[in-house]
């Protein structure tokens, strides 16, 4: 008797020894999926409680990375453009 066993997330077959995903990364997105919501609303309280902080974190990294920043921002005014 031959059994197979299928990812639940991309339906590969599975030749893990996990009963419901092939690989780290399906089982990964498969958990956040699951509890998109949560992690959602866990975000915003922590931001929410961490105000200072979060936003020293993102300042110094600006400060830091500042050509990757402003090619970011570049990218966004353009597309803003084209998109109205």
């Amino acid at each position: 008797m031959d059994f197979k066993k299928y990812c639940i997330v991309c339906g590969s077959e599975n030749f893990s020894r996990s009963k419901k995903f092939c690989c780290d990364k399906c089982r990964q997105q498969y958990y956040y999926q699951e509890r998109k919501e949560k992690i959602t609303q866990y975000k915003k309280d922590y931001y929410k409680n961490n105000k200072q902080e979060c936003d020293n974190r993102h300042n110094n990294w600006i400060s830091q990375n500042r050509q990757q920043w402003n090619e970011y921002n570049k990218k966004r005014r353009e597309e803003k453009k084209e998109n109205g």
